[in-house]
């Protein structure tokens, strides 16, 4: 049963931080999931929502900024004021980090859509060497169909929060990643029936984890790390 992180431990640190990443490494999650978008001087950020509001105060739309712009500014202080110093990372720095994990895996959300995003995506972390270290996984089928098409050695997921699984098989995905209440035995063996991994999200109550885990998932995508692995561990 593999623990991700998501959006790194983000129930105890700003989510999406490398801050949070690295807390759930040291939790001992086998990997992260985070969120990416194409920034407006073409670099890929880390970040889940379009805008900033939510995490970092200023209201900034990711995809109209610079990483200039988007490296001025600091987590609202959610947390006794620890992390006041975190930024909006790069994909290539959440990247450096995981080399001092060498064990870990991440799943890279690809919140934009298009030839130039994956493209970067793709350069980024070719460059990183992380080719093998990395799932990338997406709602937009449209962004699955270009990486079946051209990228067909890094493996991905396809996020539904439904029951569906039909985009994942006809875009030769590994896996396919369905909201915890879409999980049930049945799902699961359809899946493994068709080579898919199923990984779940996003799943915090030990109950929850307890009832996905006996459907036979693989793998738990969780803003608590901690609380999950306890659950394995007691399982």
């Amino acid at each position: 049963m593999k623990v991700y992180g998501h959006r790194g431990a983000s129930a105890y640190a700003p989510e999406n931080t490398l801050a949070a990443f690295e807390l759930a490494f040291k939790m001992g999650a086998h990997a992260v999931e985070n969120d990416v978008y194409l920034s407006s001087d073409g670099e890929i950020v880390v970040i889940h929502n379009r805008t900033t509001e939510d995490v970092y105060g200023d209201n900034l739309v990711v995809q109209d900024s610079t990483v200039e712009q988007l490296k001025k500014l600091r987590p609202v202080d959610r947390y006794n004021g620890e992390y006041l110093d975190q930024t909006v990372p790069t994909l290539e720095e959440v990247y450096m980090l995981m080399k001092k994990y060498p064990t870990v895996t991440i799943n890279v959300e690809l919140k934009s859509v298009g030839e130039e995003f994956l493209k970067k995506v793709l350069e980024v972390t070719e460059k990183c060497k992380m080719t093998h270290r990395v799932i990338f996984s997406a709602f937009d089928v449209v962004n699955l169909e270009w990486l079946c098409k051209n990228a067909s050695y890094v493996p991905t997921a396809y996020l539904t929060d439904n029951k569906n699984i039909a985009p994942a098989i006809d875009n030769k995905c590994v896996a396919v990643h369905p909201y915890t209440s879409a999980v049930d035995k049945e799902y699961v063996e359809t899946a493994h029936k068709h080579n898919l991994e199923v990984n779940v999200w996003t799943v915090n109550d030990a109950k929850e984890i307890k009832r996905v885990m006996d459907c036979g998932i693989d793998g738990i995508i969780t803003d608590c790390p901690d609380i999950a692995l306890e659950v394995i561990e007691n399982q």
